[in-house]
């Protein structure tokens, strides 16, 4: 539920204009702007509709210049480009569960062999309850990761180029990737991991802490 002080900080923005909104903010106390700002970025960061936030704070961490734009790659880093893979769980979530994994929306043959050609890079993130646990990042190409979606495709298509026609969702977990030695760690708070160690797959949770150097016990 929207709280009055958000209410009133969107009212002013949407209805007035971003000047009536910093007016609005600078009379106003600091503790109602400061509800008002946290309980937006939770929303934000929650939206199950929308994961440009945190595609955006992925991308900064990871070294990337994210990119506003809702078609195509997502961040640049120089003249590598990326493509993000940010996945929220619900704390209070009875069957998901977090496994380094992510999914194609829509996906293709022309769209596999594009990525392919541009050797593009993927960064997977986790988040719980809109709070980022972990990042990691490593190549398209890597073979078994670039096998699994084409298995996926050849399964449903069987080779074909059907126009129009979308695999609905190519998916893959840190199984694809775990062995690649081009694999990269941007974040991890192990704190929120620990938290949340029911939101992980045992074996992805020992994944984790096996890349920062721990050992479960």
């Amino acid at each position: 539920m929207i709280s009055m002080e958000l209410g009133d900080i969107i009212k002013q923005y949407i209805i007035e204009g971003p000047n009536a909104l910093i007016d609005f903010l600078t009379k106003s106390e600091k503790k109602v702007s400061i509800k008002g700002l946290s309980q937006l970025l939770y929303l934000y960061a929650n939206d199950k509709n929308s994961s440009t936030l945190r595609e955006f704070i992925t991308m900064c961490l990871s070294g990337y210049r994210p990119s506003l734009q809702k078609i195509g790659f997502n961040g640049e880093r120089g003249d590598i480009k990326c493509d993000a893979k940010p996945v929220n769980i619900d704390p209070s979530s009875k069957k998901r569960r977090h496994n380094g994994g992510g999914n194609f929306t829509d996906f293709t043959y022309n769209r596999l062999e594009k990525y392919k050609n541009q050797n593009i890079n993927i960064v997977v993130s986790g988040f719980v309850d809109g709070r980022l646990i972990f990042i990691l990042e490593f190549p398209f190409v890597y073979q078994p990761f670039y096998n699994k979606l084409k298995e996926q495709l050849d399964k449903q298509f069987h080779g074909h180029i059907p126009k129009g026609i979308f695999l609905r969702s190519a998916n893959f977990t840190y199984k694809n990737y775990k062995d690649c030695t081009q694999l990269k760690i941007h974040h991890l708070n192990k704190v929120l991991l620990t938290e949340y160690r029911g939101l992980f797959t045992k074996v992805f949770y020992n994944f984790l802490l096996s890349l920062s150097g721990d050992a479960d016990v």
